[in-house]
């Protein structure tokens, strides 16, 4: 990613993460839902996906994991705190480690728990130095998502687990839609949106052995709606963050963009990837 289009991203999160709070509930992503005709609240809905990759995540207590794009550190904490695992959270917003730290601080854990700023494109720590990596709705943020990757690849140590949740496409995106999904992205700020094969082609080709692929498309879905309505019911906070304008178009390209079949959420799980001697 460019320094500016960085620091732009870097700022949007800094200026809207207090509002986005407020409206989500402390979890900084989409929601999980069991059925499509399911009303759970967007607390119960978010930490239900926060479930559903912590579910994946392999580990032992004492491990050291890393979650890249922490939020303000929510799935991080409840990590800690159900499995035993030393936490490390990292995020290119100041105001998001700000806060992140602050939780930290105010909610007893059993093991270790940090923050700090950093770039998933260049993570601050040796090789091999996790036992596990997970990233939750993040690396669409990134220009350079095979290079994040990479960087995922390096700090985990071989066979360590590494679960990703992120925005994909199920399938090609037709003309008549193209100009939808690319104004959703720019508004949303989703830097790197590609079909599903790509995401998992650069997943492997990042040096993570695959070990499973889901598509949880139809469970978020309804989560998108959801959002959209509480950025509705946030207008105070948000529309003079993000101007009432551009919330409207958010709000409405994010209504659009769910009804399309090609929406699509996965969840990848691997592993870093054995020596030929481990």
């Amino acid at each position: 990613m460019n320094r500016q289009r960085h620091d732009e991203i870097a700022r949007f999160y800094d200026d809207v993460t207090d509002p986005y709070v407020e409206a989500w509930d402390g979890n900084l992503h989409m929601g999980y839902w069991e059925t499509a005709a399911a009303r759970p609240s967007i607390a119960e809905a978010t930490d239900r996906l926060t479930g559903e990759v912590l579910d994946r995540l392999r580990t032992s207590p004492g491990d050291h994991v890393l979650d890249v794009g922490c939020g303000i550190g929510k799935p991080a904490l409840r990590l800690a705190q159900e499995r035993k695992v030393d936490v490390v959270g990292v995020s290119i917003s100041e105001q998001q480690i700000e806060i992140a730290a602050a939780s930290a601080r105010a909610v007893p854990v059993p093991t270790q728990v940090s923050f700090r700023t950093a770039d998933a494109m260049d993570l601050p720590f040796p090789d091999s130095s996790f036992d596990a990596v997970l990233s939750l709705e993040v690396l669409h943020h990134v220009a350079d998502r095979a290079r994040a990757l990479r960087e995922i690849a390096r700090v985990v140590r071989p066979g360590g687990s590494v679960v990703i949740a992120d925005f994909a496409l199920r399938a090609p995106v037709p003309e008549e839609h193209r100009e939808l999904v690319d104004r959703f992205a720019a508004a949303c700020n989703l830097v790197t949106l590609t079909e599903i094969d790509e995401y998992v082609a650069e997943f492997t080709g990042a040096g993570l052995e695959l070990v499973e692929v889901t598509d949880v498309s139809e469970h978020v879905r309804p989560s998108m709606r959801q959002h959209a309505e509480a950025m509705v019911a946030a207008r105070d906070r948000l529309g003079p963050v993000v101007g009432a304008g551009n919330l409207d178009l958010m709000v409405e390209l994010t209504e659009r963009y769910a009804e399309l079949p090609q929406f699509g959420y996965v969840i990848l799980r691997g592993e870093g990837r054995r020596t030929a001697a481990a």
